[in-house]
């Protein structure tokens, strides 16, 4: 993933998690990944793997469709 790529897509699950409600560590207990994984990809600084964005969206109650249009749409919102 390009930095730019990384940083759309942790600002975007960002953005869902808060939209529930939810901290990073209630994140971090459902998907079963280290709160410092979530705080890394939140702020772009990790490379998650097909099988970790699968996990991240349903652990957010999305699809990965649902989270990559996330991205798409906060991406349109800051042009």
């Amino acid at each position: 993933m390009t930095l730019r790529l990384k940083k759309s897509f942790g600002k975007s699950v960002r953005h869902l998690r808060e939209a529930q409600g939810m901290t990073q560590a209630e994140l971090s207990l459902r998907c079963k990944y280290y709160q410092s994984y979530i705080s890394r990809l939140e702020r772009g600084q990790a490379n998650p793997s097909l099988v970790a964005i699968g996990v991240i969206a349903e652990s957010l109650g999305v699809t990965v469709l649902g989270l990559f249009e996330t991205m798409q749409e906060m991406s349109r919102d800051t042009r």
